[in-house]
């Protein structure tokens, strides 16, 4: 039977460098939507890299805010007869409602909703690891024998794991659908910039490529697929009565799943070392 599965903490195994990248990423798209939406918003800005982002603005037809789009003016000349005739070449962004929204949602809800899951996985994994452990100890103290007293911790321990674990992929799963809306959107965006260089050309920001918001997708993919098949194997378990042998007792593999457990645990305290500081990405301002 499997109790356990390291993957299950893969998002927050993520490093502080990688979630730090993602929340200035934030940060600057913030920036962006504050300066587009204010009254004539189209502006021209030093980027702390060196590349200037120029003129970027949601202006439709130069006066008013558009919702439903986000029009970045390309400045370019032709030269004619010799006269330098400047015009501008406007692209419409396509997905940037969903943008927008998704990363208000991250700023106001969905970023704090992992911290609490984080926290919750610790819970988790800590309990786990003690029940399961002090299983481990009367079992080496045992002799051979399996007591009532054994037989008893055994079923409600993995009865409770299973309890919990239903618990848990309950509460995570609007949040981690959030998090695939808000990682798609930006990925999205991203991949819009890539495959238009003279956009690159005026937005460099290495926050943008795609391959970042990848990492945090193939994440929270494993996670979900992690969670849901111990989900299945608990369930399963308890959905008969729990015969406790020795044979039993050596197919749960207690070892291997408490230090599955203990490693869990450890990812989960690193994350929140550095997880309250990350919303200070989101107040950026070039320099």
């Amino acid at each position: 039977m499997q109790l356990s599965n390291p993957a299950i903490d893969q998002l927050f195994s993520i490093s502080e460098a990688t979630w730090t990248a993602l929340n200035t990423h934030v940060g600057i798209l913030k920036y962006i939507n504050v300066r587009a939406n204010t009254p004539n918003g189209a502006f021209y800005t030093a980027w702390p890299d060196g590349n200037t982002l120029q003129y970027l603005n949601n202006l439709a037809a130069g006066s008013s805010p558009s919702s439903d789009k986000l029009l970045i003016p390309v400045q370019a000349q032709d030269v004619q007869g010799g006269v330098v005739i400047a015009h501008t070449n406007w692209y419409i962004v396509p997905g940037i409602p969903n943008l927008w929204s998704s990363c208000d949602e991250w700023m106001s809800h969905t970023f704090t909703s992992l911290i609490i899951l984080n926290n919750q996985i610790q819970m988790y994994a800590s309990t786990a690891s003690n029940s399961f452990g002090n299983i481990l100890t009367m079992i080496n103290a045992g002799g051979g024998t399996v007591s009532a007293e054994l037989q008893s911790a055994t079923t409600t321990a993995i009865t409770n794991l299973a309890q919990s674990t239903q618990s848990f992929v309950s509460n995570a799963t609007n949040i981690f659908n959030s998090l695939q809306t808000f990682l798609t959107a930006n990925q999205n965006f991203a991949g819009f910039l890539n495959n238009n260089g003279t956009l690159l050309n005026i937005i460099a920001l290495p926050q943008l490529q795609s391959s970042a918001f990848q990492t945090f997708i193939t994440a929270t993919e494993q996670v979900l697929g992690a969670w849901s098949a111990l989900e299945s194997e608990l369930n399963a378990a308890i959905s008969a009565p729990i015969t406790v042998t020795l044979p039993f007792l050596e197919s749960l593999n207690l070892q291997v799943a408490i230090n599955d457990w203990n490693a869990v645990s450890a990812a989960s305290q690193n994350f929140m070392a550095f997880a309250q500081k990350q919303t200070n990405y989101w107040f950026y301002t070039p320099a």
